[in-house]
């Protein structure tokens, strides 16, 4: 029997006040490109948890929560489906991918209307299917919404296109109620929808046996989170006349989302690149790393900004690496320390030079060639005869600045040469050899 320990008093359920109505869009629930998330999900001890109940203006108080010591990292990226081996063959109408660290790949299709789950392929090579789709959310989602999602689920494999699997399955999801969520470790979350959602499925093995399966499974969401804090799930299972029931109860650590990004934004100016970013509804938020990648996939930390509480924020990088695009994105950090990411902004770097400057010419020995640069590089450096044949050539790092190289021309015969420096710009200069 499932014991109730978590009712309120009816004396603070009476004096709690009006809960604002969320309201779950794309722009706030789903998943965007160049977003990662890192987040733990904890089980929890079902003996003494009560389910609670749907309604306005709720409190959840599900602090006491016992951990079960079962808990799952997550970690995932979020990319486009065009750069994953299984969009064109299995997933075409994928517009959103996630990835995990084990290699494994989820596909789906999301829009200002809704959210639909199109598959996965796991790292084993096993292919789970939705026909048409799975629906997980319709937009905007709210208080009272409600949708019914009929899909079939088959499962391949990479080798075998045949299916093993198939489950028949219809998903009955009603927002039911709202309010306030209380977790362990003193979390709290205001604005929380309380989403139930009834599934009903039969699963058919190899043409043979059958299993039937009905679960309900409560889920709590917030609008500024990717994932659901919270979820309650019951199951009965029949197979051959045999009827099992299985209860689950998790929760997510590490949900603490520090702002509402409303704009990320770089742009070079000069030999600099400017980043400014702006934000609301901060909570709890501690700082923000800017960082930055030259190929769109390895980030390093270039910078730190403390929150304060919301507003406009910026950050120039002064530093600029040797690169044709330059790669930044904003992890904005609780501080519990969990954090979340912002998009990935490229900027293509535009690298400007001042004429090229050699002395002494005529020259005798060494020659000495200056230029001064918006962005670092790496160059060649050439000597030409007036026919254009490279006599010499050497590579040379371009700093921020002016940089100076030494060339010896000991070895060239009196007359006159082009010297050739080929970065991103290429410039050339003719010297007299005495």
């Amino acid at each position: 029997m499932i014991k109730t320990l978590f009712f309120l008093s009816l004396g603070f359920v009476c004096c709690k006040l009006n809960a604002q109505i969320p309201v779950l869009t794309a722009t706030t629930t789903a998943q965007a490109i160049g977003q990662t998330f890192a987040y733990s999900v904890q089980f929890v001890e079902t003996g003494n948890v009560s389910i609670g109940v749907g309604g306005a203006n709720q409190v959840w108080d599900y602090s006491g929560l016992k951990d079960s010591g079962a808990a799952i990292n997550v970690s995932s990226n979020i990319i486009s489906p065009l750069t994953t081996p299984y969009y064109a063959t299995h997933f075409p109408s994928a517009n959103i991918a996630s990835t995990s660290d084990d290699n494994s790949y989820s596909y789906n299709e999301i829009t200002a209307n809704y959210s639909h789950v199109l598959g996965s392929v796991d790292s084993s090579g096993y292919i789970t299917k939705y026909s048409p789709y799975r629906v997980t959310l319709q937009f905007p989602f709210t208080y009272n919404s409600s949708f019914v999602s009929d899909y079939t689920t088959t499962r391949t494999t990479t080798t075998n296109p045949n299916p093993s699997i198939k489950y028949y399955t219809t998903d009955s999801v009603f927002a039911e109620g709202y309010g306030t969520l209380l977790l362990p470790a003193g979390k709290s979350y205001s604005n929380v929808l309380r989403v139930k959602t009834i599934t009903n499925d039969t699963l058919v093995i190899a043409s043979a046996i059958t299993f039937i399966t009905k679960r309900t499974l409560i889920a709590y969401y917030s609008p500024n989170f990717k994932y659901g804090l919270m979820t309650f799930v019951t199951a009965t299972q029949e197979v051959l006349g045999t009827t099992t029931s299985t209860t689950l109860v998790s929760y997510t650590k590490n949900t603490a989302l520090p702002v509402t990004l409303l704009n990320f934004n770089a742009i070079q100016q000069n030999n600099q690149v400017f980043t400014n970013w702006q934000t609301t509804n901060e909570v709890n938020a501690s700082h923000f790393i800017i960082e930055r990648s030259t190929d769109g996939s390895s980030f390093t930390a270039i910078g730190k900004v403390n929150a304060k509480g919301g507003g406009d924020y910026s950050y120039t990088d002064n530093q600029l690496p040797a690169a044709t695009i330059i790669y930044y994105r904003l992890q904005m950090v609780d501080k519990d320390g969990s954090y979340t990411y912002s998009k990935t902004v490229a900027v293509p770097l535009i690298i400007h030079h001042s004429p090229l400057t050699l002395y002494p010419n005529p020259v005798k020995e060494t020659l000495f060639v200056q230029l001064t640069a918006n962005a670092a590089e790496t160059a060649t450096l050439q000597i030409t005869d007036m026919q254009g044949k490279v006599l010499q050539q050497q590579t040379q790092r371009l700093a921020i600045g002016t940089t100076s190289i030494s060339v010896n021309t000991s070895n060239l015969a009196k007359g006159s040469y082009v010297i050739v420096v080929k970065g991103q710009i290429v410039q050339q200069k003719q010297f007299v050899k005495e």
